[in-house]
């Protein structure tokens, strides 16, 4: 039993939880990270897993934001409004996030990303209370979903301003 324990561990490397025994997908070359929460099946192989360092695993996964991962990191820079700001500063977004408070009471965040899926779901979740100040294609990518969002009220004639 404790082998079995042993090669299904699950351990948390800044905010994403990997299986360092089993770290691997199938037929791909490079590591992968996944949401644990969506896994459909798991199975035990007798095939021996490749042993992956902390420092090779966190170089590989932990440069982006969320499971999404890549040696092309970008920083992403945040404004929140003064009501989250005491909310989002106490938040660990990444590892490696820089934030401070403005003068004005709102919160800067820069958080780095490889693909943008996960951080703009995050972003989106906050509405208002959040301004991208860059880069210019994720501050365009926001103000396109919320533009989507908003013209699906207006079509569906229940949104009158």
């Amino acid at each position: 039993m404790e082998d079995l324990q042993k090669r299904i561990e699950l351990l948390t490397v800044g905010n994403r939880k990997f299986n360092l025994d089993h770290f691997q997908m199938v037929g791909a070359s490079r590591h992968r990270s996944f949401s644990e929460d969506y896994i459909k099946r798991a199975e035990i192989l007798e095939k021996k897993s490749e042993t992956i360092s902390e420092k090779k695993l966190n170089d590989t996964l932990g440069s982006g934001y969320g499971i999404f991962s890549g040696a092309d990191v970008r920083w992403a820079t945040l404004i929140f409004t003064e009501e989250r700001a005491k909310w989002v500063g106490t938040e660990k977004w990444h590892p490696n996030q820089k934030g401070k408070f403005l003068k004005d009471g709102t919160y800067e965040l820069k958080v780095p990303y490889s693909m943008e899926h996960e951080l703009l779901m995050d972003i989106m979740k906050y509405g208002q209370d959040v301004r991208v100040v860059e880069p210019e294609d994720l501050k365009k990518m926001i103000q396109l979903k919320h533009q989507q969002a908003a013209d699906m009220y207006y079509a569906q004639g229940s949104l009158k301003l």
